[in-house]
């Protein structure tokens, strides 16, 4: 999939996909420097980023919103990793693709 053009727009509807199964709303968070979180998840109170990426660590714009908001946790999606790292004090998941239905449950 990663030879498509459209490679990034296929996950991040896929991950929509999947958010719309589980969840009320579908929200992203963005900075008025327009820094951009691709989905916020609303779970007990605690907002949780969704990243889809494949870089291996997060995005300026995911630790911009980790340092505003401060969830305990924070996902980012990878093609070949899955770990976690701590960062601030948040417990930053990467995660597989095909393990997002997973995440959200």
């Amino acid at each position: 999939m990663a030879a498509r053009a459209d490679h990034g727009t296929l996950r991040e509807n896929f991950v929509a996909s999947e958010i719309s199964k589980k969840e009320n709303d579908l929200n992203f968070w963005r900075s008025k420097s327009k820094a951009k979180v691709d989905f916020i998840i609303q779970r007990a109170g605690d907002r949780v980023p969704l990243e889809i990426k494949s870089k291996l660590t997060p995005t300026r714009s995911c630790v911009n919103f980790i340092n505003k908001y401060k969830p305990d946790h924070g996902y980012i999606t990878s093609e070949d990793l899955f770990e976690n790292k701590k960062t601030s004090d948040t417990d930053v998941h990467w995660v597989l693709l095909y393990k997002v239905p997973v995440v959200l449950s």
